[in-house]
C-alpha cells in the first residue's frame, strides 16, 4: 500500500494498544488505494472488533467512526445481533479468553493466533443485550476514569519538565563544579553471583531496585538478600544513611534510565549490587535534594548518555562520572527552594500514579466479577 501524508489510516498490530486504535502511530494510504487495492475484509466497519494475531498477540480494539484499513497482522471480528459489540470487546480482553487465544497460538519464529481457532472458541455471555450493555457501560466508565487520570498525569509531567527547564537552567552568578569536587566518598557495587543471593539475610540493593520519584523505594516482594557472611566480606560495598545518594551505573532493560539518581532516605543498610553506586554529598557545597532534581533534567540525561561505554553491558565509568561538570545556585537557600518546588510536583505525580494503580486494580476486580457472571447486572 502506498504511503501518503493525508488519507486513510493503515492499522497494523503495532497500532493497537491499551484497548484502542492508536491513530497517532499509523501510516496513511490514498483513497484510490483504499478503494481499489483492498477487499472488504481489510476495510473494517464501525463496531467491528480488531484482534492482533501475528507477533504481537491478543490486543483488542473496537472500531469507531474512523476510516481505516488493516494489514495481515490484524483480524476483524464482526459481532452479529446476539451480542453488544463493546461487551464482546471487553470479554475478549479478559484473562481467560486472552490465555485461551495465546495458548492455542502456533508458529515457531513468529507466533500466530489462528482465526479458525478463534472462530470455534466458546464464549459465555449474558442472555440479554440489556445486561451485556449494562456490564459494558460499567467497565467503560471505569476505563474513562483511568484514561482521564492518565492524561492528567501526562499533563503534570509536562508541566514539571517545563518547570525544570526554567529553574535548573544556569544563570549568571551560578557556580560550576565537577561531581568529584562535591562527593566526599563513593562506594561501588559488589559482584554477586546467582548463588550469592539468599531467601533472607542481609539486604541487597539491585540496579532494578533504583526507582523513579527521587526517593529510594523497593517492593518488599522483590527485595533480594545475601548471606551475612557475604556482607561481612564486602564491607566496602555496603551503604547506610551516611551515603545519601544512589546512582544507577548500568543500563537496566525496561527499567529506569542509566544515571538515575535517588535519595537514600532510610536507616537500613544495603549491600550494593553491581550496576549501582552510592556516595555522600558535601552538603556545605550543594544540596543533595537539588542534585537529585538536576539528575532528572534532559541536559543531564544527555551527558550521561555521552559518557556511557560498552557494547554488551553498557555502563558509566566512575572516572568519567566524577569529571562531569554541572551548574547550581551559589546559596543553599536558593538550591533548597528550587528542589522543594520540583519535589512537591514529584509528590503530586506520585500520588496520582498510586491512584491510577488503584483504579486499574478496581477495574480488574470488576472484570473478574462481571465478565464471569459472579455478579449479575439484571433489571428486576
Amino acid at each position: 500500500m502506498p504511503t501518503v501524508s493525508d488519507g486513510v489510516y493503515m492499522i497494523t498490530a503495532n497500532d493497537i494498544n491499551n484497548g484502542r486504535i492508536k491513530l497517532e502511530t499509523a501510516r496513511k494510504t490514498s483513497e484510490l488505494a483504499f478503494k481499489t487495492f483492498l477487499s472488504d475484509k481489510s476495510r473494517p466497519k464501525k463496531n467491528d472488533i480488531l484482534l492482533t494475531k501475528d507477533g504481537t498477540l491478543g490486543r483488542i480494539a473496537l472500531v469507531g467512526d474512523e476510516k481505516i484499513c488493516i494489514n495481515q497482522s490484524v483480524a476483524v471480528i464482526r459481532p452479529n445481533e446476539k451480542i453488544y459489540p463493546l461487551f464482546l470487546k471487553l470479554l475478549l480482553e479478559g484473562t481467560y479468553y486472552q490465555k485461551t487465544m495465546i495458548d492455542n497460538a502456533g508458529g515457531s519464529t513468529i507466533k500466530h493466533i489462528y482465526i479458525t481457532v478463534v472462530d470455534k472458541m466458546n464464549v459465555a455471555i449474558p442472555p440479554t443485550k440489556s445486561e451485556q450493555t449494562a456490564i459494558a457501560t460499567a467497565l467503560s466508565d471505569a476505563d474513562a476514569l483511568i484514561t482521564s487520570l492518565e492524561k492528567l498525569i501526562e499533563k503534570k509531567r509536562a508541566i514539571k519538565q517545563g518547570a525544570m527547564q526554567k529553574l535548573l537552567k544556569p544563570k549568571e552568578g551560578w557556580q560550576v563544579k565537577k561531581f568529584g569536587e562535591i562527593i566526599i566518598e563513593l562506594r561501588g557495587g559488589a559482584p554477586l553471583a546467582p548463588n550469592d543471593f539468599k531467601e533472607s539475610g542481609f539486604k541487597v540493593l539491585p540496579k532494578g531496585g533504583v526507582g523513579r520519584g527521587g526517593i529510594l523505594s523497593i517492593d518488599n516482594n522483590k527485595q533480594q538478600y545475601c548471606s551475612k557472611e557475604y556482607a561481612a566480606n564486602h564491607q566496602t560495598n555496603i551503604v547506610d544513611n551516611k551515603y545519601n545518594i544512589i546512582v544507577l551505573r548500568d543500563l537496566v532493560p525496561s527499567g529506569p534510565s542509566i544515571g538515575l539518581t535517588v535519595k537514600f532516605d532510610t536507616t537500613e543498610r544495603y549491600v550494593l549490587a553491581q550496576g549501582v553506586y552510592g556516595y555522600k554529598v558535601n552538603e556545605d557545597k550543594i544540596s543533595s535534594d537539588y542534585l537529585i532534581q538536576l539528575s532528572n533534567a534532559k541536559e543531564y540525561r544527555k551527558i550521561m548518555n555521552n559518557i556511557m561505554v560498552g557494547s554488551t553491558q553498557v555502563h558509566i565509568p566512575n572516572s568519567a562520572y566524577l569529571k562531569v561538570s554541572f551548574s547550581f545556585p551559589p546559596t543553599k537557600s536558593e538550591q533548597t527552594r528550587i528542589a522543594t518546588i520540583l519535589s512537591d510536583m514529584d509528590a503530586e505525580i506520585t500520588a496520582l500514579e498510586r491512584k491510577l494503580a488503584k483504579y486499574k486494580q478496581i477495574k480488574q476486580g470488576m472484570m473478574q466479577e462481571l465478565l464471569t457472571g459472579r455478579i449479575r447486572l439484571i433489571q428486576v
